[in-house]
């Protein structure tokens, strides 16, 4: 989100590439956390609550609103024994 609001301040003017280098990540990364300022209510909240992790917020971030809530169901699994949900991993929500 603060990536966001500094792309939409008047002073100064920031663009990706000028964001990439005062904050020394990659200009695929600051797309990446700009993509997560989309997603779906129910997957920000999971993230901003540590439910999910960053990876798994970019994942879902990837896909169209209509997907989201569909992915977000599927970052989870019931453990059979206390039934509660846990995330899975990362890569197993990418495949």
């Amino acid at each position: 989100m603060a990536y966001a609001a500094l792309l939409q301040s008047s002073e100064p003017r920031y663009d990706v590439g000028s964001l990439a280098l005062k904050t020394g990540r990659s200009v695929n990364h600051i797309y990446g956390r700009l993509r997560m300022a989309e997603l779906i209510p129910a997957a920000a909240e999971a993230f901003q609550t540590d439910k999910i992790t960053a990876g798994h917020a970019a994942l879902i971030a990837r896909l169209p609103r209509e997907q989201q809530e569909q992915a977000l169901d599927a970052a989870f699994r019931e453990d059979w024994r206390t039934k509660e949900k846990h995330a899975v991993s990362v890569r197993e929500l990418s495949q």
